[in-house]
């Protein structure tokens, strides 16, 4: 099959090098880490690139967290893509990382034991979200009012 190479990107089949240890894309216009390169969390040891140029992931807190929290990030979102569920439990967010909205899909959504204070407005484009877990958090409203448009929840904690 042809790979797969957004604008600015690394082929998705990156990620099916299992053996490379080191990757370094710094310096050569690279904007889009795919996420395939979750399937070498564990492997590979060494990630650079250029921080300023990369749009997604688009948090910035997840780019500066070293290469293996990083791919683990990455891991979470590719296995999003097909299961339709995120689990970013205990990453320590103060807030809602951007990627999030990008998955206009997902049913699931798992971010229990972060810190987060509120739950952003643009939470409704999650349009067929059922599940969110909220769960030992920081968050100052008892109830925050942007989950009210998520008319699809079946399932929601916030315990803690």
């Amino acid at each position: 099959s042809t790979p797969s190479t957004p604008r600015g990107g690394l082929p998705s089949e990156v990620g099916l090098l299992s053996k490379l240890r080191v990757l370094r894309v710094g310096q050569n216009g690279v904007k889009v880490l795919p996420r395939t390169l979750g399937l070498l969390a564990g492997k590979l040891e060494e990630l650079t690139f250029d921080e300023s140029n990369i749009s997604w992931p688009a948090t910035s807190e997840v780019l500066s967290m070293g290469t293996d929290k990083l791919l683990k990030f990455l891991a979470a979102f590719n296995g999003a893509e097909k299961e339709r569920t995120l689990e970013l439990n205990g990453w320590n967010f103060t807030e809602m990382p951007d990627d999030i909205f990008g998955e206009s899909t997902l049913r699931v959504l798992h971010m229990s034991h972060n810190k987060l204070t509120a739950v952003p407005d643009r939470i409704e484009v999650l349009k067929e979200l059922s599940e969110l877990w909220l769960d030992n958090n920081l968050l100052d409203d008892v109830f925050p009012t942007p989950l009210l448009a998520l008319t699809t929840l079946t399932v929601l904690n916030m315990q803690g």
